[in-house]
């Protein structure tokens, strides 16, 4: 057991957390990265050449499929683990406490649809 309340995942770990540096999160983090950069080009291409009215259905269709994917990934977030000075961390609670401490309050920021709101 390390001072940050977690042991080496061989020893033990919460059942259904997701690795971190496992192939499934990888892909996740890959496909995270696409839409990203999608919603990087999408955004200022919308605000500057397109008025409210001749904003294409695929924008509206693709903001809210980027929104429900940004959902997804907030809650899948406090399913994964963390390493931690290079130890794997797969416990629940202290991986919460770690998403929560550290990228949660962006995430949730990032999540907020102020276009829809607004």
């Amino acid at each position: 057991v390390s001072s940050s309340g977690c042991v080496l995942r061989s020893y033990k770990e919460d059942p259904c957390m997701i690795s971190p540096v496992g192939k499934p999160r990888m892909l996740w983090d890959s496909i995270a990265m696409t839409i990203l950069l999608v919603d990087m080009w999408m955004t200022p291409f919308e605000l500057i050449f397109l008025s409210d009215a001749i904003v294409p259905d695929i924008f509206n269709m693709l903001s809210l499929a980027f929104l429900a994917f940004w959902s997804m990934d907030l809650c899948l977030n406090f399913n994964t683990g963390y390493v931690y000075k290079g130890e794997l961390c797969m416990r629940r609670m202290p991986s919460v406490t770690h998403y929560m401490k550290t990228w949660f309050a962006m995430d949730l920021f990032a999540t907020i649809p102020f276009d829809i709101i607004v």
